[in-house]
């Protein structure tokens, strides 16, 4: 079976799951291509690009950097268009308005038209994100690519506002004439109901962790004193670091005793430099910046509680379900997060981690005040934990389920 994965950039340095996912194919015994509309971090050395040299596998349809301004892309694209000499299909495509509404004058669909010679066939076109599917299904309405459509949904693809209004059209007309919809929880399965997808169409396929990575501590461990808590998080809205810092306020007014690591940037990292100031914890928080991987596994190993208690953002943004949680888990971290988007589907509140509501620090610092006077069988909740990563967030097996689900596509 021939799957070509059809991509915005490639490769992506934080968007290993697509790597992984493509890696995770090729092992299935899939016969893999890659068509990228751009060119990603050409500097990525992720070990799975290595290994099977999936550069080698990589078409890009336009010449453009990523480095470039947006008017040097501009002028990429106008070059690209003209080297071709592909007038008719560029003219055919201006003047499929109704078929292919804004992308019959979209200057980088008309360049990345161009760039095929011919037309491009696969048993199954894979697209990561739901404007990329939607790229792709005009390219086969315009005729320069074949094959069956499957899109997988991450989530800001269908939640972020804007994004979300200005796709709503394109993606009624992808789920009525493509063939799959791949979201990565039950939630967005719904999301994708209410929009409109016919549910036959619809397939589960989550994000997962190899668990050949991560060994997860002895049992028996009791919590440091004072009790260490990590994040491991964009500083962006959607992570809800801004109610993390509001509940270690609270804890330290309760008097108890801790140390809390983040790691990342972003963004609000100032915001976050200021509420640390203001709650005057400059001596429990630490802001580590981004860190190599060694590192985040070493803290991990070192750390009691992993916290990330994710909130829908302002312009509407959701996580899907957020595999630094799953990652915490498999190490044998306890884990606190939010009634948010997927979560509830990664952990069962007080079985395998704790969940309060979105933005509700109070709750949060309640929950940890709990854990760390030994209220819950912490060993009972970790071996539930490892588990449910175990058994339903394993790579391996959810490669092997979207091989499967990819077969059907081609076959039916």
């Amino acid at each position: 079976m021939k799957v070509t994965y059809f991509l915005g950039e490639f490769p992506v340095k934080t968007e290993t799951f697509v790597i992984n996912q493509i890696a995770g194919l090729i092992s299935q015994g899939a016969d893999v291509s890659i068509i990228s509309i751009s060119k990603g971090d050409m500097d990525c050395d992720h070990p799975a690009l290595i290994k099977y040299n999936l550069l080698s596998r990589c078409r890009f349809l336009l010449s453009e950097e990523r480095s470039d301004s947006q008017s040097k892309r501009n002028i990429r694209r106008l070059k690209d268009i003209f080297r071709t000499y592909k007038f008719f299909r560029i003219f055919k495509a201006m003047f499929s308005f109704r078929k292919l509404g804004k992308y019959g004058r979209s200057l980088k669909f008309l360049a990345a038209a161009s760039g095929i010679d011919k037309p491009i066939s696969s048993d199954v076109f894979v697209c990561h994100f739901g404007f990329i599917g939607v790229f792709a299904h005009r390219l086969r309405q315009l005729g320069v690519i074949r094959g069956k459509i499957a899109t997988v949904f991450h989530g800001y693809d269908m939640s972020q506002a804007d994004l979300l209004a200005r796709h709503k059209q394109d993606y009624i007309s992808l789920f009525e004439q493509t063939e799959a919809m791949l979201p990565i929880s039950e939630h967005w399965k719904d999301k994708l109901i209410d929009l409109g997808c016919a549910e036959e169409k619809i397939f589960v396929n989550r994000m997962g962790i190899n668990l050949d990575d991560f060994v997860s501590r002895e049992f028996g461990r009791k919590l440091n004193v004072p009790i260490k808590i990590v994040s491991v998080a964009r500083f962006v809205e959607k992570k809800g670091i801004e109610y993390a810092l509001k509940s270690m306020h609270v804890l330290k007014n309760r008097g108890v005793d801790f140390v809390y690591k983040i790691i990342g940037d972003g963004p609000l990292k100032e915001n976050y430099e200021l509420l640390i100031n203001k709650y005057g914890l400059n001596d429990e928080v630490h802001l580590l910046g981004y860190i190599p991987q060694e590192g985040v596994k070493k803290l991990l190993d070192d750390s009691d509680l992993f916290l990330l208690p994710s909130v829908t953002a302002s312009c509407g943004d959701k996580e899907g379900i957020p595999v630094s949680l799953m990652e915490a888990m498999a190490v044998g971290l306890i884990t606190v997060s939010t009634n948010h988007s997927g979560i509830p589907e990664l952990i069962d509140d007080g079985v395998d981690g704790f969940l309060a509501n979105e933005r509700d620090s109070e709750a949060l610092a309640d929950i940890l005040c709990e854990i760390n006077g030994n209220k819950f069988d912490l060993e009972e909740l970790r071996r539930k934990s490892l588990l449910k990563i175990s058994t339903k967030f394993n790579q391996k097996s959810l490669y092997e389920e979207l091989f499967l689900i990819s077969k059907n596509i081609y076959e039916n």
